[in-house]
């Protein structure tokens, strides 16, 4: 947690009995971010991460499922179709 200003950047999850997955969006932040020409250019990062119970779902559905997620939310436009 930012003590400057009380948001939560990389939350601790907890998984609870009664869950198979939780999901913690953090706060939107500017980095440093590489681009394709090679240059460095500030750009808003959103950090998400998902905990689930490995016995209910599978790390690849998981993993899918922030990919399908990172996608939508970089082309919002998408959830439209």
């Amino acid at each position: 947690m930012d003590s400057a200003d009380q948001t939560i950047t990389r939350p601790p999850l907890p998984l609870s009995a009664a869950s198979a997955a939780i999901l913690a969006v953090g706060a939107t932040q500017l980095e440093a971010v590489p681009l394709a020409d090679g240059t460095i250019a500030a750009r808003p990062v959103l950090r998400l991460t998902l905990s689930a119970d490995h016995r209910v779902v599978d790390g690849a559905v998981a993993a899918r499922f922030l990919g399908d997620l990172q996608a939508l939310l970089a082309a919002p436009t998408l959830m439209l179709l």
